[in-house]
């Protein structure tokens, strides 16, 4: 759960209108909601920076079906961003360009058999060590 926000990661099979096409991720405060539900998975192909039993350093984020326990998609940052109202390919983010701030916008995308680079991601714990 988002802190601050008091949301937690959130999807379901609704596409952006518009950029990558693909799964849309927002925040719910929902706290029953199995669309909220995902799971932390390691995996040996990204660098480890340390290592320590039970930590995952980098690994992907992957949306479960609850009660089923089946994986729907993988948390993807991609390769979109805006220039001049023209959608423009990067490589591995979307960077959205708006007024000159510049976002992060991710999506759900793939699943166990079509994974990409943009599924790994770094987990970094902070605060106070509460869960």
């Amino acid at each position: 759960m988002h802190e601050r926000a008091k949301c937690r990661l959130h999807s379901h099979d609704v596409p952006y209108g518009s950029g990558s096409g693909q799964q849309s991720v927002t925040g719910s405060p929902d706290v029953d909601d199995s669309n909220s539900c995902w799971v932390i998975s390691h995996e040996n192909l990204m660098p480890k920076e340390k290592s320590g039993p039970g930590i995952i350093w980098y690994g992907k984020l992957t949306m479960v079906k609850a009660q089923f326990w089946t994986i729907q998609c993988n948390l993807n940052h991609g390769s979109y961003s805006f220039y001049g109202g023209m959608l423009e390919t990067m490589l591995d983010r979307h960077n959205i360009s708006y007024k000159g701030l510049n976002f992060a916008l991710v999506s759900c995308f793939g699943g166990d058999d079509r994974s990409d680079a943009g599924d790994f991601w770094r987990l970094e714990i902070e605060g106070s060590g509460k869960t």
